[in-house]
């Protein structure tokens, strides 16, 4: 529902070992429905394709991580292909594959039933 990815700069170690980490703001739930979110993160990694030189980037090895809301939009990421429908925007002449997937604490299995409390503002 809200958030900023600001807070990726928590990986500084990686960037300092030679990762490139790319926090990406995405649409919320508040901003609207979905796909809009994977939508949105699809772009992202076709514009650092699309910038690779710039970003000193190898498009064949790209790992993504989420937490959260995060980790259910990155497993997704992994698992769906072009039929999908949600290559949409810019750089449309790029790759949104990714070759490596860590979710965490996200939502994967929607038949389950959540437990109460979570997901609700207190």
């Amino acid at each position: 529902m809200q958030g900023d990815k600001a807070e990726g700069i928590g990986w500084q170690s990686l960037t300092d070992s030679g990762y490139l980490i790319a926090s990406v703001n995405y649409r919320m739930a508040a901003e609207g429905i979905f796909p809009v979110m994977i939508d949105d993160l699809k772009c992202a990694l076709r514009y650092l394709r699309a910038n690779q030189t710039k970003h000193n980037l190898d498009p064949d090895r790209i790992a993504v991580l989420g937490v959260s809301a995060g980790g259910h939009l990155v497993a997704l990421l992994g698992t769906a292909d072009d039929r999908a429908g949600w290559d949409l925007g810019e750089y449309s002449d790029q790759s949104s594959r990714v070759q490596a997937v860590v979710g965490v604490m996200g939502m994967y299995d929607f038949t389950l039933k959540v437990p109460s409390g979570i997901g609700t503002t207190i």
